[in-house]
C-alpha cells in the first residue's frame, strides 16, 4: 500500500468513526432503508428472490447462492436518486465536520 492509499484509508476510517460516534450512520442506515422501501425496490428485490427459488428445485437452493445472484441485480435495479441523496448526505456531514 503506497502513501496515498494509506493516507485515504485513514481518512474514510476517520470518516467512519465519526458517523459512528455521532449516530450519523444509524440515521442513515433508516434514511437508505425508508427510502428503499418507499420507492418500492424492497419489493422488488422480494420478488425477484421468489421468481429464483420458484425456477429451481428447493434442494438445489441455498442462502449463499441467492446471494451470489442476487447481488448482482441488486446493485444494477438500486435507485440513482437513493444513491445520490446518501451521498450528498454524506458530504454534508464531512463538511460539517470540517468547519
Amino acid at each position: 500500500m503506497n502513501q496515498q492509499e494509506l493516507a485515504l484509508a485513514q481518512r474514510k476510517a476517520a470518516i467512519e468513526q465519526k458517523l459512528t460516534q455521532t449516530g450519523e450512520k444509524t440515521r442513515l442506515k433508516e434514511y437508505v432503508r425508508e427510502s428503499l422501501q418507499k420507492c418500492g425496490y424492497v419489493d422488488d428485490l422480494k420478488q425477484h428472490c421468489w421468481n429464483i427459488i420458484r425456477s429451481r428445485p428447493l434442494e438445489a437452493t441455498t442462502v449463499k447462492g441467492l446471494v451470489d445472484e442476487i447481488r448482482p441485480h441488486a446493485k444494477l435495479t438500486l435507485p440513482d436518486a437513493v444513491k445520490d441523496d446518501l451521498l450528498n448526505r454524506i458530504k454534508q456531514f464531512i463538511e460539517k465536520g470540517q468547519n
